[in-house]
């Protein structure tokens, strides 16, 4: 069932379509990508879709009842007094309805004196309470806690007021007001760009339960191809609808401009055959009915459209020359931003030719590190050093900020290198598709993406042997990510990057750096092999955990029972555990529901809190229940 639908929408800035006749439906369960190059309308489709940007011609369709939630990728600078987990949970804005009017027919109640009227007011008030009962239920408050929890925020930060976050965190507590929220259809744009490895994995498990629709611009594919199964390409010539993943499109893209050049190869082959024979014969009387019947089949021929082939990025990032073995080392390094050490006593040495990914939790630092070893702030303990003959360049996650509005694309690529040429700055802006006259454009013009190509050309124009980068693919579409992540891969010097864009770690690092809660590890391996690591540990704690659980059990147990005992007295244990999860179960949906009665502030909190502390019991209960099931399997 389509729940959204766009019909032939247009949209132009002054002289320049951005598109035109875009169409396509949104179906209830579908999680679909929207792909295209950077300034090709992405942003724009998505405000359109959430009605926050006006069209030239075309038509929105939404049916009756969705709820469209949108995660802009650009959020207002101002920040909200409300603690996090009230601003989370007050994102349903109809249970704020409800409340309104309850107040307002419970004071009508008490000076209404006709019996008719106030019958009304009563059996609106009881259709209101259980509508009340019904949205605290199906959006309970320890529902937004488990997302707060899954999205990276400490426990103290659900109480922390909102505009005391961070610009990453923030957006993080929109998204996790737009996850609470349930809407039918989730808009997201770029919705990774402010979370760590770790909650992206959350991120994407939570999105694959989802029971809404989706649609999302993502310019991480392996992330886009684990969530959708529509992709929705705006391209040159039109819009186009593929079923499947990312790779699914790009494999059925090939296949179908390989049929239709090949196709019209054949056409134009046959066409030329045939004016060969018209005009071979035109002139003799005798073939004249043969020349007129081949003439008639040349009109009626078809004539076939080819896509145009878009150019493709193609990113080389110069080197400065060899320098030292240790281009970069950091000893007994610390920081502290005034609310105790973000970490310390780190201790690196980056060696030449490395290509080293920094990953960890949000929070930890990761960014701070960066910037202290590409010498943008000192650090609090410590010292840092580069080597001999180390140039470093140094790309930071928010660059965008710094560009000068009233620029053109030119002047500001040209102004980071004083020495290269109009041609060596036209040769880099045109290996990052600015060409022609492109490069006049102003950069206040410009999408977000684009912009974020203007820095990577200030980057590669000055060249260097040691490149640290802040989440270098924020922002750019997937196509010129990946271009950057081969370019990364061949760059012919070190590279030190913090990223949440598995594909770009997977492609590019050759060594893992985790800094996460005040300590740092140095993994020398790619990543797969260290989330292999990773997970060869958990499963042999697992094994270890068994063991241990079994020899306590063998301990307490005399020696001539049979194993079959302990087997019963686990079996045991886990059906006593199964009638307590069902309790636990029962108490938190009544304390839910009683939270839907009349009643102070107070007694609301304390509900509340019985709830959460319930909730986790039972979370508790599970979890144990899960480890018996565990060893009662591990059992012979």
């Amino acid at each position: 069932m389509g729940i959204l639908t766009a019909s032939e929408l247009s949209l132009s800035f002054g002289a320049r379509t951005l598109f035109d006749n875009l169409s396509f439906i949104i179906e209830a369960n579908d999680k679909m990508g929207l792909i295209g190059r950077n300034g090709s309308g992405k942003t724009t489709v998505m405000r359109i879709l959430a009605q926050k940007q006006e069209i030239d011609g075309g038509k929105i369709s939404i049916s009756q009842g969705i709820r469209i939630g949108y995660l802009d990728q650009n959020l207002a600078e101002e920040g909200d007094p409300r603690k996090l987990i009230d601003f989370v949970v007050e994102s349903i804005p109809a249970l704020g309805n409800v409340d309104e009017r309850i107040d307002e027919i419970e004071n009508q109640l008490g000076t209404c004196t006709d019996a008719d009227e106030a019958m009304k007011l009563a059996d609106e008030l009881t259709e209101l309470l259980d509508n009340k009962q019904q949205l605290e239920t199906d959006f309970a408050e320890h529902h937004a806690h488990t997302i707060l929890d899954g999205l990276g925020f400490s426990q103290d930060q659900h109480e922390q007021t909102v505009d005391k976050l961070s610009g990453g965190w923030r957006m993080r507590a929109h998204l996790a007001g737009l996850l609470f929220s349930k809407p039918h259809l989730l808009l997201l744009d770029e919705p990774t760009n402010h979370l760590d490895v770790p909650t992206v994995a959350w991120f994407g498990s939570f999105l694959q339960r989802y029971k809404g629709a989706f649609v999302m611009i993502s310019h991480d594919r392996e992330f886009l191809n684990s969530q959708v199964n529509r992709v929705v390409a705006i391209e040159k010539e039109r819009t186009r609808v593929y079923p499947g993943n990312y790779d699914a499109y790009v494999t059925a893209r090939t296949e179908e401009e390989t049929i239709l050049f090949a196709r019209a190869k054949n056409v134009a082959k046959q066409k030329e055959d045939i004016q060969r024979f018209i005009d071979r014969f035109r002139a003799q009387a005798n073939k004249a009915k043969a020349v007129q019947s081949r003439v008639k089949q040349l009109e009626k021929m078809e004539d076939i459209v080819l896509p145009s082939r878009e150019d493709t990025i193609g990113i080389r990032i110069p080197s400065a020359g060899k320098p030292v073995q240790t281009v970069l080392r950091g000893n007994e390094l610390g920081h502290d931003y005034g609310n105790g050490l973000l970490f310390d006593g780190v201790n690196i040495a980056l060696q030449r030719g490395d290509k080293v990914a920094l990953i960890g939790e949000n929070g930890a630092g990761k960014t701070t590190l960066l910037r202290i070893l590409a010498g943008e702030i000192k650090p609090t303990n410590g010292t840092v050093g580069l080597g001999n003959k180390v140039i470093a360049g140094y790309y930071a996650q928010h660059h965008t900020n710094s560009l000068q509005l009233d620029w053109t694309i030119f002047q500001e690529v040209a102004a980071a290198n004083l020495e290269a040429s109009q041609t060596a700055v036209r040769t880099v802006l045109g290996s990052l598709l600015f060409r022609n006259d492109d490069v006049e454009k102003k950069i206040g013009v410009l999408s977000g993406g684009e912009r974020a190509r203007v820095c990577l050309a200030k980057l590669i124009i000055q060249p260097t042997n040691l490149l640290m980068m802040d989440e270098p693919t924020n922002h750019l579409d997937l196509e010129t990510s990946e271009a950057l992540s081969n370019a990364l891969k061949e760059f012919d010097g070190t590279v030190l990057f913090v990223s949440h864009n598995m594909g770009l770690i997977r492609t590019v690092a050759g060594r893992v750096w985790n800094l996460t809660a005040g300590t740092f590890e140095d993994y020398p391996g790619t990543y797969s092999e260290y989330e292999y690591r990773l997970q060869e540990q958990g499963k042999q704690a697992a094994k270890t955990q068994t063991k241990e659980t079994r020899k306590k059990s063998q301990k307490k147990r005399p020696a001539n029972k049979p194993k079959q005992q302990s087997k019963k007295k686990i079996q045991q244990a886990i059906d006593e555990l199964e009638i307590e999860i069902e309790d636990l179960e029962t108490t938190v949906t009544t304390l839910t529901n009683n939270m839907s009665g009349k009643m102070s502030n107070e007694e609301r909190s304390e509900l509340s809190k019985k709830a959460t502390e319930t909730q986790k019991l039972l979370d508790q209960k599970n979890a144990l229940w899960e480890q018996l099931q565990s060893q009662l399997e591990a059992l012979p």
